[in-house]
């Protein structure tokens, strides 16, 4: 057995470029379900993290605008939305 490179990862279709980042495609979760190769592992890892700091920032910025307004931040069905996609 041998390791794939990124480009075989790639020419495969397992992986693609995403918003300059490396991340499974739907035949890559597939194809290898729970027992991924590590490469596409850590494309995963990259993702989620990418996806949560995505989350927090569209959270940050709707409590400033909340908060600008006046408003209850806490009540607010769009930051509880961000705030529960940010735990995950």
């Amino acid at each position: 057995m041998r390791w794939l490179a990124r480009r075989d990862l790639e020419t495969l279709r397992l992986v693609t470029s995403h918003q300059r980042r490396t991340v499974p495609t739907a035949g890559g979760i597939l194809l290898f379900g729970g027992d991924l190769l590590p490469q596409v592992q850590a494309a995963f890892a990259e993702y989620k993290m990418a996806d949560k700091a995505g989350f927090e920032r569209e959270l940050a910025k709707a409590i400033e605008h909340a908060e600008a307004l006046g408003a209850d931040t806490e009540t607010l069905p769009t930051v509880k939305d961000l705030r529960s996609q940010a735990r995950q």
